[in-house]
């Protein structure tokens, strides 16, 4: 039997002192919640066109996340979550 796996499903929350990443599953509940604070992140790397990739690097971790700017209703605040993300480290 194949088994295919199932992307990870994030809401992300960002303000001034850190970096929430709710996890959900697929009837949009609430599975787990990680908390970055933004003076433990090293880089931030975003790259691609119509998805964006964005990989945030810590000490202890990496996290990887492929956001979608072209999701119709929701285009402006993921451009500017992106944008926001990548003030963040310089």
């Amino acid at each position: 039997m194949l088994t295919i796996p199932i992307p990870k499903m994030y809401a992300i929350l960002l303000d001034d002192n850190e970096l929430k990443l709710v996890q959900l599953n697929m009837n949009m509940e609430v599975k787990n919640i990680d908390t970055i604070p933004i003076s433990s992140i090293d880089a931030i790397k975003i790259s691609g066109a119509v998805v964006k990739k964005v990989v945030v690097t810590t000490k202890d971790t990496k996290v990887k996340l492929a956001v979608k700017t072209l999701a119709v209703g929701i285009q402006k605040a993921q451009k500017e979550m992106i944008e926001k993300l990548g003030s963040l480290v310089k």
